[in-house]
């Protein structure tokens, strides 16, 4: 596969799972339907508590390593396939991508790709239940990573 065909699914990837997220954000929870969102509305000057797997919706799969970070969004949808999405506020987009893929390759995971972009590297990993795209970048000078976990 071309780097440019690579490059074009992720952004394909990355995109479905924020539709996916915006539309489920206007659903309200229901057992066929778990969303959880919390946005980071700390004021400037104090410093954002540190986040807790409590934040994550509470079927999100144990087996997925999370870096360190404050969780600004998390979704859980029911589709063909379960999937999650998570965002994160990081302090650097080189150092969160670099612990994103030591803590998936040590959690038992294969890498599948890996594109090094200076500005929104991006990863895609498998295991025997999961697929996981993990990305970090930067927007509106904001540094974050997102995590697109889909079960098999």
């Amino acid at each position: 596969m071309t780097k440019a065909k690579l490059s074009a699914l992720v952004v394909l990837t990355c995109t479905m799972g924020l539709i996916l997220a915006a539309c489920s954000s206007n659903n309200t929870d229901t057992a066929e339907n778990t969303s959880t969102q919390s946005t980071n509305a700390a004021p400037a000057e104090t410093e954002p508590e540190k986040a807790t797997a409590a934040e994550l919706p509470s079927d999100f799969p144990k087996e997925v390593p999370l870096i360190n970070g404050t969780i600004t969004n998390a979704s859980s949808l029911d589709g063909t396939s379960k999937q999650w999405l998570v965002e994160m506020a990081v302090n650097d987009v080189e150092h969160a991508f670099a612990e994103g893929v030591d803590l998936l390759k040590s959690g038992g995971f294969t890498e599948v790709f890996k594109i090094e972009d200076p500005e929104a590297p991006t990863s895609q990993w498998n295991n025997e239940n999961f697929s996981v795209t993990f990305e970090a970048s930067t927007s509106d000078g904001v540094p974050g990573a997102s995590y697109v976990v889909t079960a098999k």
